[in-house]
């Protein structure tokens, strides 16, 4: 949707990558409402930001608040070592409600404070099989959901997040494959990334990879 504001819901709003994309959100007229299983780390501020309790996995919760909406953002950070299907259950939960809801604009996070498997040969070699196998191969389901969701949909696969100045530009990739060369991204620098994919629909059925050049 472009031309006029968007009411979004965001999942992930109190996460490392959910509060900038609220932030620049707001700063740029877009409303929210934010579901999260902490409601007291994200603050409500009248018909600009809106709080709802509940696990993004509850299909009842996103029926009852989706209504009205124009896009939901899914930016959920996953930072437990142990198994986990947050991301794929809340997909497996979600589709069928913004189906429900008429809404049909659905932009995912995959790799939230994670490399989501862009981190160079050493990690996804000797670490991700270690500590993060589990992480990705639900990111790798949660990705397939959507893909077959019948959504206006985009995957946004960040690079390593990391604060502050990198080197290099920051390019985009489609195909991840080796040598991509998208080594780090600012957390600030996804959430530019985010709202403008909302405002204009570039990668609408795509999955880009995001980040700064070696």
């Amino acid at each position: 949707m472009t031309g006029q504001k968007q009411k979004v819901l965001l999942l992930g709003a109190s996460g490392r990558i959910g509060r900038p994309i609220m932030g620049e959100g707001l700063r740029r007229g877009l409303r929210f409402t934010a579901v999260t299983r902490r409601p007291g780390e994200v603050g409500a501020d009248g018909e600009r930001v809106r709080v709802v309790q509940g696990d993004p996995r509850d299909a009842g919760v996103h029926l009852r608040t989706l209504p009205g909406h124009d896009a939901v953002v899914i930016a959920l950070g996953i930072d437990v070592l142990r198994p986990t299907r947050l991301l794929s259950g809340t997909i497996r939960a979600l589709v069928p409600a913004m189906r429900a809801s008429g809404v049909g604009r659905l932009i995912a996070i995959t790799g939230a404070d994670d490399t989501g498997g862009r981190g160079g040969s050493l990690y996804d070699r000797l670490i991700s099989p270690l500590f993060t196998a589990d992480r990705h191969a639900d990111e790798a389901e949660a990705e397939k959901l959507v893909e077959s969701s019948g959504l206006r949909w985009t995957v946004v696969r960040p690079a390593r997040l990391g604060r502050g100045s990198a080197k290099g530009p920051l390019g985009t990739a489609t195909e991840v494959r080796d040598g991509i060369g998208l080594a780090r991204i600012d957390p600030d620098e996804v959430a530019r990334f985010v709202v403008d994919e909302l405002e204009t629909g570039v990668f609408v059925g795509r999955k880009p990879v995001v980040g700064h050049r070696n």
